[in-house]
């Protein structure tokens, strides 16, 4: 009786180090191939298909993909920022619309939390082309708060409630239409409703 079948089998095709996001450090790592193997009377022969192939962790033994081999946590540090600081001058901008005109405080306003939270000095008429901008998108502003949401631990999203809710004070009123568009990036940042209203409270605008 012949007896035949087919089993996976994983090899290391290669080593070397990466950035491990499990780890958050430099670690070494092996790259595995997965085949699937015919069997002939229980020896694997020959590899028949090729199943997967991935990243593992020497240290934590997790796995990856393999585009975790090119990850580099310093360009990707700056890209959130990049994306963090366009993402909070949008919504500040939004918020000075919120009346649908703006006035040369607020926009000074615009420029000093700019400058607080990112340490990035705007001038005037960069601003006025960004307030241009954020106008014609016409975009809801938890749209803009979602664009950098799963990236943010809670202390970054309270700088961004904090830095929204110092916005629409900055004419002394806060206006119905600002309240609203709070709320809206509460929700678009995802805050649980006991820590959002703690904040609202703190800044003095109506809860959730």
């Amino acid at each position: 009786m012949i007896i035949w079948g087919s089993r996976g089998r994983t090899f290391t095709k290669n080593r070397g180090s990466f950035f491990c996001p499990a780890c958050s450090g430099e670690q070494s790592y092996k790259h595995k191939l997965v085949d699937k193997w015919f069997t002939l009377y229980f020896l694997p022969l020959f590899p028949t298909e090729k199943l997967g192939e991935y990243v593992e962790c020497n240290a934590c033994k997790s796995t990856f993909n393999l585009e975790v081999i090119d990850y580099n946590p310093e360009e990707g540090a700056n890209n959130f920022h990049a994306e963090f600081a366009i993402a909070a001058l949008n919504i500040m901008c939004k918020i000075a619309l919120g009346d649908d005109s703006v006035d040369s405080s607020e926009i000074d306003e615009i420029i000093a939390i700019y400058q607080s939270i990112t340490g990035i000095d705007l001038h005037t008429e960069e601003i006025a082309k960004s307030i241009d901008v954020v106008r014609s998108e016409n975009i809801n502003i938890s749209e803009y708060a979602s664009q950098i949401c799963g990236s943010l631990n809670e202390q970054g999203k309270e700088i961004i409630i904090r830095a929204a809710s110092r916005m629409c004070k900055a004419d002394g009123n806060i206006d119905a239409e600002e309240v609203v568009l709070i709320h809206e990036l509460v929700d678009g940042l995802d805050l649980s409703k006991s820590l959002a209203n703690r904040l609202l409270r703190e800044e003095g605008i109506p809860t959730i």
